[in-house]
């Protein structure tokens, strides 16, 4: 049987010929040692790489994280801005639920009204407050709820 491998003339015919490119019927039809025993694996078609996922959930986590500062500082901001504004006949709720109002400021302690009838008065940490339910220095809008007028 003759030899039906063309003779290479050129580089780019060698390379070809050394990927099968120039291989006759014959020759690509004989089995290599190469396929099917764990041979180089098929390249990546993916423009971005094998590690695109990989880099995905890390944007994804660093934003996660970065909201979650970002709010928690903008809850801090918010509640030292209130505790800053406390004062005089603000009315308060405080962690454990009792609503009174401001009496008297003194550092880190508040005087609370929690009775007007017999005048009981408590002392609470400034801490202690959860939220201002009135505030004696905002403007006094009423709702119609809280007048009557539904």
């Amino acid at each position: 049987m003759p030899n039906t491998r063309p003779t290479v003339q050129s580089p780019m015919m060698l390379t070809l010929a050394q990927e099968g490119g120039l291989l006759s019927e014959d020759a690509q039809s004989i089995p290599s040692t190469s396929e099917g025993s764990g041979g180089a694996a098929p390249k990546s078609t993916s423009p971005f790489g094998p590690n695109i996922l990989l880099i995905g959930m890390f944007a994804l986590f660093a934003m996660i994280i970065f909201t979650q500062i970002t709010g928690g500082r903008k809850e801090k901001k918010k509640r030292a801005a209130m505790m800053n504004a406390l004062g005089k006949h603000d009315r308060v709720q405080t962690v454990g639920g009792i609503i009174g109002s401001v009496v008297e400021v003194k550092g880190d302690e508040l005087m609370l009204r929690v009775d007007e009838a017999s005048n009981t008065r408590i002392r609470v940490a400034r801490s202690a407050v959860q939220k201002v339910l009135h505030s004696a220095s905002s403007p006094a809008s009423e709702s119609p709820a809280e007048t009557g007028n539904a």
